[in-house]
This record gives structure tokens, C-alpha cells and sequence, in this order.
């Protein structure tokens, strides 16, 4: 059996067995792209539980309020001399208290999401520039 013939050009044109390797710069690209898209998912999880937990919270504390309200009204309307204004669960007192304790919760917690989202000292890496 004869042996065929190659020739040099043949050998220069052909392509090589194993790839060359991509430059180390689209790998790191291509990693901080997708630290980046890992990064925003938990951060959009986060922002919904710690919304979800903030409505419930503020939800319960108004349906929590208006219990005590009505509460304070039926002792009223059945006994009038029986509760004084100084006994009621519902005074002035109280909803200045929850209406400002409802505000810092709601401040500190947008506070805590707006810096949690939009870091002040995080930059890209300087081989990504």
C-alpha cells in the first residue's frame, strides 16, 4: 500500500487539533458579566422580601389599630362613665407613636435597600475598564 503524499502547503493550511485558547480578558469579562447578573438576582430577592415583610408589617400594624379603635369605641357605647379618655387604648399618644414608628421602619428600610443596591465604593475591576 502506497503511502500518499503530503505536501507543505497542505500541512500549513490545515487547522490545528486542539483549539488555541480565548485571551484571558474575554474570560474575565465573561466572568464579571455573570457575577454581575448573579449579583442583581439576589438583589432583587432581597428587595422583594424585605418589601413583602414591610407591607405586612404596616399592614398588621393598621389592622391592629383599628381593632383597638373599635375596641374602645364598643367600650364606650356600652358604658360611657366606665372609660375615661386617660384609659382608652387608642389616645393621641399612641397614634403619633405608631404613626412615627411606621415612618423610621420605612426610611431605614428604603434607606437600607437604596445602599444595598447602589454601593458607593464598588467599582469595576481596573482590567475591565
Amino acid at each position: 500500500m502506497a503511502r500518499p503524499k503530503i505536501s507543505l502547503e497542505a500541512i500549513e493550511d490545515a487547522q490545528p487539533a486542539v483549539p488555541e485558547p480565548a485571551p484571558v480578558e474575554d474570560d474575565l469579562r465573561q466572568a464579571y458579566i455573570e457575577a454581575l447578573r448573579a449579583d442583581t438576582e439576589a438583589r432583587k430577592r432581597v428587595v422583594k422580601a424585605t418589601t413583602i415583610i414591610f407591607v405586612v408589617l404596616n399592614v398588621l400594624v393598621v389592622a391592629f389599630l383599628a381593632w383597638a379603635f373599635f375596641e374602645d369605641i364598643e367600650l364606650m357605647t356600652r358604658s360611657p362613665q366606665v372609660l375615661k379618655p386617660v384609659e382608652r387604648l387608642v389616645t393621641p399618644n399612641v397614634l403619633m407613636t405608631l404613626i412615627a414608628a411606621t415612618v423610621v421602619q420605612t426610611g431605614s428600610g428604603f434607606l437600607a435597600i437604596v445602599s444595598y443596591l447602589f454601593p458607593k465604593g464598588k467599582q469595576r475591576p481596573p482590567e475591565l475598564r
